[in-house]
């Protein structure tokens, strides 16, 4: 519980600071993770993968301990998504 109390305390401090570039993010990354919760649903192994890589972001960049997959969670995998999917909501006027 520890774990999700800080995860949510960073998340308002990184991304709900009022700038576009924060809504933009947190808008992608709740669109995001209901296609990732759709897709863990269907398949248990993308649930064990979905897992893996939620907890070495979060070890990674909310823990500060950094890791090789931690990175690639952040950099290759969330964020490219989140701010993508937000950014063309946000361009087809969709967004909240």
């Amino acid at each position: 519980m520890r774990e999700k109390r800080t995860a949510v305390m960073w998340c308002h401090r990184e991304h709900h600071d009022g700038s576009k570039r924060g809504a933009i993010w947190v808008d992608g990354y709740h669109v995001w993770g209901g296609l990732i919760v759709k897709a863990m649903r269907k398949s248990k192994r993308f649930a064990e993968y979905a897992k893996v890589m939620t907890d070495a972001f979060v070890t990674h960049e909310i823990l500060k301990r950094p890791s090789a997959r931690g990175w690639c969670a952040k950099n290759l995998w969330l964020y490219p998504a989140s701010y993508t999917i937000g950014a063309i909501r946000f361009i087809l006027g969709r967004s909240k």
